[in-house]
C-alpha cells in the first residue's frame, strides 16, 4: 500500500464533487463517479467497461476527431513518463446540455504488474482553474513511477471471490464510499471494509483502484 496523508485513490474520486473517471489497460472504463454523471449527463452503468473513446467521442476546438481507439495522449501518458500529458480542451456532446468545453487532465498510476496500470482522468469546465484533486493525482503518479523503477511486485494468484465480494467491487467501480456501499447492502461499514481488505489480499493488489482494473481486466465483475 503507497504510504500517503491522503486517503487512497478510489477514495479521493469517491469524496470528490470533481467529474473522476478511470480506464484500464484496454481503455475500458473502470471507474465513474457521480462529478461525471452531473457533468456529461451520463450514468456510470450506461459506460463502465466501454472504450473511452466511444464514451467521449471527443473532438478538438476545430471540430476535428480527436478521441480514438489507440490514443496517442494514452500511449505517451503510459510509455513516455518523462513527456508527461499537458491538460487539453476537448468538446464532447452531452444527452441533455449539447456541446461542451471540457478540459481534461490525464495521470497514469503506474504499477509493476503492467495490467493494473490505470489512467485518471480529470474532467472540468475548460476555464476552470486547476484543482488540488490534480495535484495530488499529480503526486500519486510520480511516486507510482518512481515505486515501480526501484523494484517488481512479484504475482500473485487471483483468489475466487464471493457474490459478496463481487457487489463490492461493483460498487467499487463505481466510486461508491464506505457508508453507502454499506447503506446499499444493508451491512456495516466495517463488514464493507474487511471484505474490501480480503478482496486487495486475493488480487494481489495494493489499492481499490487496481482491484476494480484487475476485475475487469479478468471478468470478474
Amino acid at each position: 500500500m503507497i504510504m500517503s496523508p491522503f486517503p487512497q485513490t478510489l477514495d479521493w474520486i469517491a469524496q470528490s464533487d470533481e467529474a473522476v473517471f478511470a480506464m484500464d489497460v484496454m481503455d475500458r472504463i473502470v471507474v465513474w463517479n457521480k462529478g461525471c454523471e452531473r457533468l456529461l449527463g451520463r450514468p456510470a452503468d450506461s459506460v463502465l467497461g466501454k472504450r473511452c473513446a466511444d464514451v467521449l467521442c471527443g473532438r478538438d476546438l476545430h471540430g476535428n476527431v480527436y478521441c480514438v481507439r489507440n490514443c496517442p495522449v494514452a500511449l505517451q501518458a503510459r510509455e513516455m513518463p518523462h513527456d508527461p500529458v499537458n491538460t487539453f480542451v476537448l468538446k464532447v456532446v452531452t444527452p441533455r446540455e449539447g456541446t461542451k468545453r471540457i478540459r481534461v487532465s490525464v495521470f497514469h498510476l503506474a504499477s509493476a504488474r503492467p495490467g493494473l496500470s490505470s489512467l485518471v482522468h480529470v474532467l472540468r469546465e475548460a476555464e476552470s482553474p486547476p484543482s488540488v484533486l490534480e495535484q495530488r493525482l499529480a503526486d500519486e503518479a510520480r511516486r507510482s513511477q518512481e515505486a515501480n523503477g526501484a523494484r517488481s511486485r512479484a504475482d500473485a494468484d487471483a483468489g475466487t471471490l464471493t457474490p459478496r465480494e463481487q457487489d463490492i467491487l461493483r460498487c467499487l467501480a463505481e466510486a461508491m464510499p464506505t457508508a453507502r456501499i454499506a447503506d446499499k447492502l444493508d451491512i456495516s461499514p466495517v463488514t464493507v471494509r474487511n471484505h474490501t481488505q480480503r478482496i486487495l489480499q486475493k488480487l494481489g493488489v495494493h489499492s481499490k483502484l487496481h482491484a476494480v482494473v484487475h476485475a475487469y481486466r479478468n471478468q470478474l465483475i
